[in-house]
């Protein structure tokens, strides 16, 4: 049998730390670890000093964060060292801010087949939703400018960051990212969950704007943030939008986010689709109510207009929809 490599053996010894973490004994083989060089090791190191809070080691974690910002393409490839070490501080509510503010500016371009690419972007995105925890004072400088990042990783993590600071300067630049666009389609459709979630009464009409656009995406994206507000006056912009249009396309990206809107009169829409609308257009808000599968008032209901309405494909829609065989 092959011998144990002297990491693996370090690793098999911090496995078993995990008993009794916090005695002298502990807290000095964590304290060796987090001076290794191997990235491994001090991420397990890390993850065992926050899971049991262990703060009087934050000054080694911050100091390890350190040495591997030297050389790190050698030294910690993958950034794996880095993000643990980030993930640590920021559970344990240590502090750390010298170390966030150097992970969110930090660009680590490796070699890949074909190139290089950049293997820091979720640690600068974990390190902006730290800061925005810690409420750091220049924290919206630094969102600012991840919201703008090349990967769309850190920009994602950037509006989570924003939205979850909720200040009226998150709003504003929610929105000045949600108008100027975005590659991905998934970062404007957190935008605009994150502005719903900051201030629906403010945003829902705002959001709206984006149900009229042509790509799907983009619809269904702002239609689901709006959703997510469960309003009434969210299930009434998206009854416009479905009422405004005759593309059976659009209308069926609607039918999940009315259901979820969770309101009365939505349940009362879909109601009607189910019993007037075309075959296609009826299966499809069959699925939306499934949401309502749970509730005996609704279900009863369902299985009338279901009934009345005696068509074999909605029947069966209804039928797989319930489970039955």
């Amino acid at each position: 049998m092959a011998r144990k490599s002297a990491v693996e053996e370090r690793l098999a010894r911090l496995q078993r730390l995990e008993d009794d973490p916090a005695s002298a004994e502990g807290r000095r083989d964590l304290r060796k670890a987090l001076q290794a060089a191997s990235r491994t090791m001090v991420a397990s190191a890390a993850r065992i000093v926050a899971t049991y809070q262990l703060n009087d080691l934050a000054p080694d974690l911050e100091a390890a964060f350190d040495r591997f910002m030297t050389n790190p393409l050698r030294t910690d490839k993958g950034c794996i060292a880095k993000l643990g070490i980030v993930d640590a501080l920021d559970r344990m509510d240590a502090g750390g801010e010298e170390v966030f503010l150097k992970g969110i500016r930090h660009v680590q371009m490796e070699p890949v087949y074909g190139g290089k690419a950049d293997t820091a972007s979720n640690l600068r995105g974990n390190c902006g939703l730290a800061l925005a925890q810690l409420g750091h004072p220049e924290v919206l400088y630094e969102l600012t400018t991840l919201l703008m990042d090349p990967e769309h990783q850190a920009r994602r993590a950037a509006v989570k960051a924003l939205t979850y600071l909720a200040r009226q300067e998150s709003e504003l630049l929610l929105r000045m990212k949600a108008l100027s666009g975005d590659p991905e389609p998934d970062v404007v459709a957190e935008c605009l969950s994150g502005l719903v979630e900051i201030d629906a009464g403010q945003s829902l009409p705002f959001v709206a704007r984006f149900l009229d656009g042509d790509d799907p995406v983009m619809l269904e994206g702002a239609a689901l943030a709006m959703a997510g507000s469960r309003k009434v006056e969210a299930f009434g912009l998206l009854r416009n939008c479905w009422m405004e249009t005759v593309d059976q396309r659009v209308r069926r990206l609607l039918v999940l986010p009315i259901a979820l809107t969770r309101q009365d009169e939505a349940l009362e829409f879909l109601f009607e689709v189910i019993e007037d609308a075309g075959r296609e257009m009826a299966m499809a808000a069959i699925e939306g109510v499934g949401l309502y599968v749970g509730d005996a008032d609704a279900r009863t209901r369902i299985q009338e207009i279901v009934d009345a309405r005696d068509d074999p494909a909605v029947t069966g829609a209804w039928a797989e929809v319930c489970g039955d065989e």
